[in-house]
């Protein structure tokens, strides 16, 4: 296919629906490409993470939890996307639901 990227990709899609009180990412990869490492954090304030390794998700929480007391030095949940299709693990997606109660939502 003309235009398809010709290497190993990973792509972090996001989508705002002010209608439905939401906001969506996705992280998404192929079948060729490096794992991605997705991590939920969840407590007072929740927060989803999506990176190549899980090293970074860990600084980044360090880093965190350094400047601000509610987020924790480590995730509650981590897990692999492997290349692939949605139907078969190479996708993950968070949705911020903000009517009512603001919740973090993890597929």
């Amino acid at each position: 296919m003309h235009g398809s990227p010709d290497g190993p990709w990973f792509f972090i899609i996001a989508r705002s629906d002010p209608d439905q009180c939401h906001t969506s990412f996705w992280g998404i990869t192929n079948t060729h490409a490096q794992t991605a490492v997705f991590a939920i954090q969840e407590g007072m304030f929740s927060i989803g993470l999506i990176g190549s390794e899980k090293q970074a998700i860990d600084a980044h929480l360090q880093s965190l939890a350094e400047e601000d007391a509610r987020f924790r030095h480590v995730a509650d949940r981590y897990w692999n996307a492997r290349g692939g299709s949605y139907t078969d693990g190479g996708a993950s997606s968070f949705t911020v639901n903000t009517s009512g109660n603001i919740t973090l939502a993890c597929r």
